[in-house]
């Protein structure tokens, strides 16, 4: 979803002629394919659909910057050690990241978890400062961060360096829903604005993690706020 919407920016800043880009995302973790309460240690998925249109025109939010950076140093972890196989559940169902942790675990020790974790909090705090500087804001300002519906400690431990907390977070949200796929931010932001949370000039923050791993964040300014009348199912 991140990836989609810096795609869309990167696309309406080289066309001149273009005018606006659908972003979608959709996702359902249905059986046998998947078991959503016990896939990884720490997450419940949950089915949902969302939608953006980024447009040269008015909107409920402006976006001002964003960022992604990539490192595959640790991206076993996802891969454990099954095999590459010729198609979609050639290991079998259910997916479940927790047994590829744990193999990537027993094969290269324990000791390896202090230096990945300090790895992907430095390199999520760095394309969240990156997309900060581009937009010429500071964390202190930001009203709303929106992380990844991925469990209560999943990317939190940078929020007091941030110099945010639980309350400026959308995690009473996103506990209730799970985790979305790829739709977490662009939900977060539905129900920020639905809620009527987001108040015209609030500066939200999206920050996401991908598997391999990949880092973005992205920086919006709300300019419509309660003005406006949102509609999601």
């Amino acid at each position: 979803g991140m990836a989609a919407l810096e795609v869309a920016a990167s696309h309406l800043g080289a066309r001149p002629h273009a005018d606006s880009v659908l972003v979608t995302t959709s996702d359902k973790f249905l059986p046998p394919t998947w078991n959503r309460w016990r896939t990884a240690d720490g997450l419940l998925l949950g089915d949902g659909g969302t939608a953006l249109v980024l447009s040269r025109g008015g909107g409920v939010a402006k976006l001002l910057a964003t960022s992604t950076i990539g490192d595959s140093t640790y991206q076993d972890i996802q891969i454990g050690d099954e095999p590459w196989c010729d198609g979609p559940g050639g290991n079998g169902w259910p997916v479940s990241t927790q047994s590829r942790v744990d193999a990537f675990l027993a094969r290269v020790g324990p000791d390896v978890l202090p230096d990945l974790v300090q790895s992907i909090g430095r390199q999520e705090r760095e394309a969240i400062h990156l997309a900060l500087a581009d937009a010429d804001v500071a964390a202190r300002d930001v009203a709303w961060w929106v992380f990844p519906n991925m469990g209560a400690l999943t990317d939190w431990y940078e929020l007091e360096e941030l110099g945010a907390d639980e309350s400026k977070t959308t995690w009473e949200f996103g506990r209730r829903c799970g985790h979305l796929g790829a739709g977490d931010q662009i939900a977060g932001l539905a129900n920020l604005l639905e809620t009527g949370a987001a108040k015209t000039g609030d500066l939200v923050v999206f920050n996401s993690t991908g598997t391999g791993f990949s880092f973005s964040a992205a920086v919006l300014q709300v300019v419509a706020g309660t003005e406006l009348s949102i509609s999601t199912d």
